[in-house]
């Protein structure tokens, strides 16, 4: 009988984030998609509030946050030049289906539109545990009952 090998090496940090998001992800979706939902259908927008919290017909407020890098980038395991982030087009298809107001944060300092020197910055931050500025200040979250973060999954590991 052949036995099957296993490898008993442990995942890489990027594999653990990124099943950390995609559970996060669909856990958020799912627990909001019955109960936030308005009760009559909402007009389509093109792009995401950062407007006063609104109310779902449950009388919940949900803000989503997000940080989203465009630019070259990944998609679909190539490099593209994005003109949206992928962490922002997951925080638009959540906007579309629950009721949330969203907020985009920004970095003071924003990141090279070059993938590679992103990486660079990126392995720079890890290593200093640096903590960059944003622009702006983010929302009072007093004003809502659930606050949802979505950030980039690909840490650089690429040393």
């Amino acid at each position: 009988m052949i036995t099957p090998q296993h490898s008993t090496a442990a995942p890489s940090r990027r594999t653990v984030l990124r099943r950390a998001l995609l559970t996060g992800a669909a856990a958020l979706a799912g627990s909001h998609l019955t109960g936030c939902s308005p009760s009559s259908p909402q007009p389509e927008t093109s792009a995401p509030s950062q407007s006063a919290p609104t109310t779902g017909s449950s009388g919940r407020r949900v803000l989503l946050v997000y940080f989203s890098r465009p630019g070259e980038n990944y998609h679909y395991g190539r490099r593209t030049d994005l003109k949206v982030g992928n962490t922002e087009v997951l925080a638009r298809k959540v906007s579309s289906r629950i009721t949330c107001d969203t907020y985009r944060i920004q970095a003071a300092d924003p990141y090279p539109h070059d993938y590679d020197a992103t990486v660079r910055r990126n392995v720079h931050e890890q290593d200093t545990d640096a903590r960059p500025g944003i622009t702006g200040r983010l929302p009072a979250l007093d004003g809502y009952n659930r606050s949802c973060w979505a950030v980039p999954s690909g840490t650089s590991e690429h040393r």
